[in-house]
């Protein structure tokens, strides 16, 4: 099994449970619920199969929710679409209902567009298709020139790149799937749109507020901050030092930002999300054409060995196995190439890229003399005994890791952990009665042999 981790989106194509079980076996680790789509009773239909699959499986799978959150789109228009030639101008309103002859208005979802926009700014539509360059703003309706014509259906998505959007990153109906969430346990919460910092702590007292009213204890649901928006790009430190976990957002991100800057921000970010030890998610059009094809293409294999490369903790699949004709192969297909990439030197983590801290290197040294000397086969450590179980991560080593969760939840939370095989373990008295329980556990679900050479990290 490759040590890069594999989200999954849940749909159509997926939602039988022989095919998740075999999305489970060829190795998803981490379920993810797309909140755009659905309702609340299908999610709890996909948590409950999902809970019990892992369970009887043995294999801990987490449950990420990914709230909507605040996508601008244009109304409704004709049934077969409205046409933007170049060059010619057209008129947004948040006012208008729906499009027709007589005003010509094209309406849009947000209110404060009229308000945020201004002269020369981008508006995008279709994740890019068709662009407009706004040349007026008078009472409310914006007017703009088209620069790249197209095809425009019905409720499709606005980016606004230029433009500093007021919009809040939770949405009332984000505010009853979070309440939902919390309701049925998900492990996981991905905010959407995230602008800064600050948008990551109102979802966590939003949280809190939700298990004080439903009277659930706290649960320590894990926030994961999705990167889509240039202003997230501007913020990017504030945004890692709030977030339990990243999510690089490429489709969005691609649109609001030049294309051909996303893999230069993928770099920085997934460098930036290590070296703090927060695990980080590359997604969107990982596999994009097995959505109709039973093969990668080369660029697509390209795009997921690079990503590994990267060190990033986790590869996502979106369409692809949520409507696409092949969900278990694509899951194959990312371990294959996850795998070949992992046992190539390009995998390993090079001295300039080592994230330089004192308490963490003298760790680090300690430990590689520690495998110098002797045949390692594994290292273990366990999550009561702090940052140190996870310090490893950072620096990638080249055998498994065992980490011993206190609970069912916070195993399923370390499953998006590069390299960690998360197990539970109550938690032990000193360093020696868990090593003597570690190793009695790890043997008896058949995760190592009574002959397997353990390094045990215990911070004691």
């Amino acid at each position: 099994m490759s040590r890069t981790k594999i989200v999954c989106t849940i749909g159509p194509a997926s939602e039988k449970e022989a095919t998740l079980k075999k999305m489970i076996l060829a190795g998803m680790r981490v379920a993810r619920l797309n909140f755009s789509h659905g309702t609340h009773e299908q999610h709890q239909g996909f948590i409950e199969t999902i809970r019990g699959l892992s369970a009887s499986m043995n294999i801990p799978v987490a449950i990420m929710q990914d709230l909507q959150g605040p996508k601008i789109r244009v109304g409704a228009l004709p049934a077969a679409g409205l046409k933007f030639g170049e060059g010619k101008t057209v008129h947004f309103s948040p006012k208008a209902k729906e499009y027709n002859d007589r005003d010509q208005l094209i309406p849009v979802t947000y209110g404060g567009f009229a308000r945020d926009v201004k002269a020369h700014d981008r508006v995008m539509i279709d994740d890019g298709n068709v662009v407009c360059r706004v040349t007026a703003v008078h009472k409310g309706t914006v007017s703009a020139r088209v620069e790249v014509g197209g095809l425009v259906t019905s409720h499709k998505g606005v980016n606004l790149p230029d433009s500093s959007v007021r919009l809040s990153a939770l949405t009332a109906k984000d505010q009853k799937d979070v309440a939902f969430g919390v309701r049925a346990g998900v492990d996981m919460i991905v905010l959407s749109f995230v602008s800064n910092g600050e948008d990551l702590s109102k979802l966590r007292e939003l949280i809190k507020r939700e298990e004080k009213r439903q009277g659930i204890k706290p649960s320590n649901i894990e926030i994961v901050a999705k990167v889509e928006r240039a202003d997230a790009i501007h913020h990017i430190d504030d945004i890692i030092e709030e977030a339990d976990a990243i999510m690089l957002g490429r489709g969005d991100l691609g649109v609001e930002i030049p294309a051909e800057q996303v893999p230069l921000h993928q770099k920085e970010i997934v460098h930036k999300c290590r070296c703090a030890g927060v695990p980080v998610i590359v997604a969107t059009q990982m596999l994009e054409s097995m959505r109709d094809k039973p093969r990668a293409t080369r660029a697509e294999v390209s795009d997921v060995a690079n990503a590994v490369i990267d060190h990033t903790d986790a590869i996502m699949l979106s369409a692809e196995s949520a409507t696409g004709k092949y969900p278990v192969k694509a899951v194959e297909t990312l371990v294959t190439v996850a795998e070949a990439t992992e046992a190539s030197v390009y995998s390993q983590v090079r001295p300039d890229q080592l994230c330089v801290d004192e308490t963490d290197m003298a760790l680090v040294d300690q430990i590689r003399v520690a495998m110098e000397g002797d045949k390692v086969e594994a290292i273990v450590s366990g999550m009561q005994f702090g940052d140190v179980a996870l310090t490893l991560n950072r620096h990638r080593p080249q055998v498994p890791i065992f980490i011993a969760a206190v609970d069912d939840k916070q195993a399923r939370q370390l499953s998006l952990c590069w390299g960690v095989t998360p197990f539970v373990l109550k938690r032990a008295r000193s360093a020696d009665a868990f090593q003597k329980a570690a190793r009695a556990a790890l043997e008896e679900q058949k995760l190592i042999k009574k002959t397997t050479q353990l390094l045990f990290i215990t911070g004691a």
